[in-house]
């Protein structure tokens, strides 16, 4: 048996103490969900993270599918891994109304950090078909502590969450 340090699995990490969190919403499969009757729907997420869902990223709207595939990186501000949640709300957008479609809660503490050979995690939602996958691209508890201070006010640590954000992106 071959036991070079290349050839052993890498321990997956999860998310431990304060930090930002970012992860690559991918896509959604297998959605049953046609209220318009023409066999699509008309999909987009809202992801909540933090007390009462205090953060938000809304996808963008992905016309006609029951796949649809949204790439969109999104950046949260994390108090506290053992007790948060991350929200997924999928819903469909009809010219005369919207119509959910399936939610998902991922506790934070159970994302995987680093597994390299596995790097999209699916989650399938609780109350209809439908698979969410996505990836977690980053989770650095560093940046937190650098960036804030417990004086900070929300506003103060939305904004900085949002200049981050940025920065990560060019």
């Amino acid at each position: 048996m071959d036991t070079s340090v290349a050839s052993l699995p890498t321990a997956v990490q999860r998310p431990h103490g304060p930090g930002l969190l970012v992860l690559n919403l991918v896509k959604i499969s297998h959605l049953s969900y046609d209220a318009s009757g023409s066999g699509f729907a008309n999909p987009y997420a809202t992801v909540r993270v933090g007390p009462r869902g205090g953060q938000k990223h809304k996808t963008e709207c992905i016309k006609r599918t029951l796949n649809p595939v949204f790439n969109q990186k999104m950046t949260f501000l994390i108090s506290d891994p053992e007790t948060e949640f991350l929200m997924v709300h999928v819903k469909s957008k009809y010219s005369w109304k919207k119509e959910s479609i399936g939610n998902v809660n991922i506790k934070i503490k159970d994302l995987r950090l680093n597994d390299v050979n596995n790097p999209e995690q699916y989650f399938d939602f609780h109350d209809r078909a439908g698979r969410l996958f996505l990836e977690v691209l980053d989770y650095e508890p560093k940046k937190l502590d650098a960036a804030f201070s417990r004086r900070d006010s929300i506003s103060s640590v939305s904004s900085s969450v949002s200049n981050m954000s940025a920065r990560s992106t060019r």
